[in-house]
């Protein structure tokens, strides 16, 4: 999930907002400061230094997004919480981490 902090332009799709999700954590995995997107609703460019902001009770990373659709441009600013971004690493990376028991 992301946390939208503002925004200037027309609202984004589910579609859309998850596609910024899902690319947001692949630029934190593979630190690539910025990340084309694409969806049917609509495409533009995600960039981040991996600044890690809060705002008001949300913490996390903070990453930009301009994008296109056929409604017209918006600009994004927004937070993806830094649990949420290890935590689809984590999975990745060592499969059933989350749910090991700790003695």
């Amino acid at each position: 999930m992301i946390f939208c902090v503002a925004r200037s332009g027309k609202p984004l799709s589910p579609e859309l907002q998850h596609a910024l999700f899902e690319t947001g954590q692949e630029m934190y995995r593979e630190q690539r400061k910025s990340a084309n997107i694409r969806t049917d609703d609509g495409e533009g460019q995600i960039t981040s230094d991996f600044e890690y902001r809060s705002f008001v009770h949300i913490f996390g990373i903070f990453f930009v997004a301009d994008i296109e659709t056929e409604s017209g441009k918006t600009h994004v600013e927004f937070v993806i919480h830094d649990c949420d971004l290890i935590r689809k690493h984590l999975q990745e990376t060592r499969p059933g981490a989350l749910n090991a028991q700790w003695n």
